[in-house]
């Protein structure tokens, strides 16, 4: 497992890097990209289900995606069950290493729930997708710390870059089937 977590760490890291977010100089916020790269328009939780017997956290979480994309391979290549990972940045001069060099703040995977997307506008698509139930509780503890208001916060505000990354498939594939079995789920 730790081999398969270092792998998708470096995937991640390269995929940022080519992403090459740009900060303000001055206020050292987060401007945009300069590489291409798939963004995040929107996201909107769509439902949370009541924890099943004995469980603190939700036993599923849906939401949508609008993620704004010009490259048409990339859509192709969204099917049920693709890991997606959602980057947020913004400058921390506390941070050390790769986090500090591209202001990293969080990474997110969610699964795309439905094999095809919908086309909003050109270039913009909504993605049905399936997040970690337990991330999100986190998440919503750490909004309760916090004092934010939204938990949207977290994915739509932070969160600039989309990533699919082909490479990553059957990771996704086998962090789907540990957070089943963790769960208990019977569906495997």
């Amino acid at each position: 497992m730790q081999t398969e977590t270092e792998s998708v760490r470096r995937a991640l890291e390269t995929a940022i890097a080519e992403a090459r977010p740009l900060f303000g100089e001055e206020t050292g916020e987060f401007i945009d990209f300069t590489g291409a790269c798939t963004r995040l328009r929107g996201f909107q939780i769509t439902e949370v289900k009541p924890p099943r017997v004995g469980q603190s956290h939700p036993s599923a979480v849906h939401g949508i995606l609008r993620v704004s994309c010009s490259d048409q391979e990339w859509v192709a290549r969204i099917g049920k069950g693709t890991p997606l990972y959602l980057v947020g940045f913004e400058q921390d001069a506390t941070a050390t290493g790769f986090r500090k060099e591209f202001g990293v703040k969080l990474v997110r995977q969610i699964l795309v729930r439905e094999a095809s997307l919908r086309t909003v506008a050109e270039g913009e698509y909504e993605v049905k997708v399936e997040i970690d139930p337990v991330q999100y509780k986190e998440d919503l503890e750490g909004i309760v710390v916090t004092r934010a208001k939204f938990i949207e916060d977290i994915y739509s505000n932070d969160c600039h870059l989309v990533l699919h990354l082909e490479e990553l498939r059957t990771h996704g594939d086998k962090l789907l089937t540990l957070r089943k079995l963790r769960e208990g789920s019977s569906n495997i």
